[in-house]
């Protein structure tokens, strides 16, 4: 039987012999016209094509002899995919280099071999080829593949690359219920897969340009819905891909690429200066240092099969040592200045989450469908929507602040000198992190008047209220759906005099805390549910307060001193955005039980206090004190960048735990202990 004849009876044969034919001689001297595509490959009417739903099974009870069965039968049909897709290039591909069709055929008779395999072991376990629907993403993914580097670029350096994690990570699975011998077909087959994934590779290098490296080859031979994420499976095999010839730059790279596998992406954007976006269309410097210092952190909101939107790709060492403390790593798009023409606009996308919506997001994200900006929306971000929200809260209760400590809203200097009475802080209608506002504890200071009429003139209004001497920084977090608002979490937090954000707290909310005030917080024996109760009342309000506004919100409180005693004042802010404590939030799930750990934006007072003289040095701290996991992989000590050190102008976030936690925490200014 000559090559081509072979070739058409796999592919469009309809019994299983026929895809189970075996080439006795390898004659390819005649390989004949291409041939036009076909819609689908020959299949035994008990196996049919396609059904775009079902996917391998994550390995449940393997010690029921049937499940394992079931996922072998997933195998066969990969298998049985594979031998026709192949057989489908040498009938499209007649004029390949001879040396490539002979290694397809090689490679061939090694798929006819596992799924002969395959269906003699699934019989065994009581499953036979058929009882389940399979799917035809692989047909559906190369079936069209215009060149043999690009089927190439696709079969054996994707599918059969990502079968070497599946292979391995199944054999160990049936050696752990004690099945030795679907342990053994899965070592043959993961043998093989080293072999046709350095097949692959030697072609890919033949094919290449010389000055292109392997990774920016391959990846660029991937047509959608194939990216590099599909070359890898279950578990991540270093040691069989560098068997395979890979280099550790490709392993590396692949290693931490992320990208949707089929769900629409949500994409995410940080601009966080969105209040000044929408007062003056434009973010202020320090804002702008900010955003390029630290844009990866929606990464740590963002799930895996999300997209994050960069100005600059952090490097593979950084995101690595992100991986190895356990954290997903979604899709990093670049861009530049817009996204008109950016690859994204194709793709079908699940949603948009800048971190706050600004006339600036509205803009950039359009491309990508974003509603134009509204200015009624402005009316969210406003200092004195707190206000009603407050006034609702305070009941009178002995614990929470009195109805004295509302704020009030002035459109006026008189209104100003009226509502101020003793120390006060001024507050810009619009504003972040501490900045636009000012504590006044007398008499306006000339550049504290120059402020005051500044901000009335160009944003209308401004907040006065008592200055409070607070002993504690908290803020409860929720989203806000149609069906009202569901409370994410609480959380603890730090800024430094100004009331410019430092950091979260990632343990338990009272540890370090006076006894005083722990008894305080835990209703001093009385009412240990009542903080459980205010943050549903939080929200229920917020919720009433902001009807049209949907997405997340953080509303910021203060624990106060007063006399010999606390209160707490339940809403100081509300932030209808993202922000830090929803980070924080994000990774807490990321630390060991009882393992005091810290969020923190190390800026230049912080950096100094620790004897860090640049953003760089904090490498260097991580060095010092590397990141140590438990068995389950949550994090128990260490000193983790969660954005790039090296890169950094400004600021660099950490995530710290065990003793350096408590080194950084001794450098937070003592009011916010």
């Amino acid at each position: 039987m000559s090559l081509r004849r072979w070739a058409e009876q796999i592919l469009m044969g309809t019994e299983l012999s026929d895809k189970l034919a075996p080439l006795t001689a390898l004659r390819d001297d005649h390989p004949g016209a291409a041939i036009a595509l076909p819609d689908a490959p020959g299949r035994p009417s008990v196996l049919p094509l396609p059904d775009r739903r079902m996917r391998v099974p994550f390995p449940g009870d393997l010690t029921d002899p049937r499940s394992r069965g079931i996922v072998l039968h997933f195998f066969a049909n990969h298998e049985l995919l594979a031998l026709e897709l192949m057989a489908l290039m040498l009938l499209r591909f007649p004029s390949a280099p001879r040396p490539f069709r002979r290694g397809l055929a090689a490679t061939m008779r090694d798929e006819q071999r596992h799924l002969t395999l395959y269906l003699e072991r699934m019989a065994e376990l009581s499953v036979s080829l058929g009882e389940i629907p399979v799917n035809d993403f692989f047909w559906r993914s190369l079936r069209s593949a215009d060149t043999p580097a690009a089927f190439s670029a696709g079969m054996s350096l994707t599918f059969e690359q990502a079968n070497l994690d599946h292979a391995r990570f199944y054999g160990a699975a049936f050696a752990r219920v004690g099945d030795a011998q679907t342990a053994a077909l899965m070592g043959e087959v993961y043998r093989d897969e080293i072999a046709h994934v350095r097949q692959g590779l030697r072609w890919l290098r033949r094919w290449k340009p010389p000055e292109q490296d392997d990774w920016s080859a391959w990846s660029g031979l991937l047509e959608p819905p194939l990216t590099p994420a599909r070359g890898k499976g279950r578990g991540f095999d270093r040691d069989g891909r560098r068997q395979a010839g890979l280099s550790e730059a490709f392993i590396n790279e692949l290693e931490v690429f992320g990208h949707s596998r089929g769900r629409p992406p949500t994409v995410w954007w940080f601009n966080p200066g969105c209040e000044a976006e929408i007062l003056n269309g434009q973010a202020p410097k320090i804002a702008k240092t900010l955003a390029a210092d630290l844009e990866s952190l929606p990464m740590f909101l963002a799930v895996a099969d999300d997209a994050v939107l960069l100005r600059r790709r952090p490097s593979t060492a950084h995101l690595r040592s992100l991986q190895g403390a356990g954290l997903v790593i979604p899709e990093l798009v670049v861009f530049d200045d817009h996204l008109s023409d950016h690859p994204l606009t194709r793709r079908t996308l699940g949603g948009l989450s800048p971190w706050g919506v600004s006339p600036a997001s509205a803009a950039l994200l359009a491309p990508l469908g974003a509603a134009a900006w509204k200015p009624d929306r402005a009316r969210w971000h406003r200092k004195s929507a707190a206000l009603p929200v407050l006034s609702a809260l305070l009941d009178g209760a002995d614990w929470l602040a009195p109805r004295a400590t509302i704020g009030r809203r002035c459109t006026a200097e008189a209104e100003v000198e009226a509502a101020r009475s003793g120390s006060c802080v001024i507050k810009a209608e619009l504003g972040a992190a501490g900045r636009g506002a000012i504590r006044v504890d007398g008499a306006l200071t000339e550049p504290q008047r120059r402020w005051l009429v500044r901000t009335l003139r160009s944003q209308g209004a401004v907040v006065v209220e008592p200055w409070l001497p607070r002993v504690l920084d908290l803020s409860f977090h929720f989203t806000l759906t149609d069906d009202g608002a569901r409370l994410e979490g609480t959380t603890r937090f730090f800024t430094d005099s100004r009331g410019q954000y430092l950091g979260h707290w990632l343990s338990r909310i009272t540890d370090g805390l006076p006894s005083p005030l722990i008894r305080w917080l835990h209703g001093d024996g009385r009412d240990a549910r009542r903080m459980q109760r205010l943050a549903a009342s939080v929200g229920t309000h917020c919720a009433a307060a902001l009807p049209e506004y949907r997405g997340p919100l953080g509303v910021d409180a203060l624990v106060y001193a007063d006399g010999n005693g606390y209160r707490l004042k339940p809403v100081v802010e509300l932030n209808p955005r993202w922000s830090m404590g929803r980070v924080a939030l994000a990774l807490q799930g990321r630390i060991a039980n009882r393992t005091p750990a810290v969020f923190a934006l190390l800026g230049p007072p912080l950096r100094a206090a620790l004897g860090l003289s640049c953003p760089a040095e904090v490498a260097v701290l991580a060095a010092q004190h590397p990141v140590r996991c438990d068995r389950g992989g949550q994090i128990l000590s260490g000193l983790l960048p969660l954005t790039e050190p090296a890169e950094a102008k400004a600021v660099v976030a950490v995530l710290a735990a065990g003793e350096v936690a408590h080194a950084i925490m001794s450098v937070m200014p003592e009011r916010s202990l």
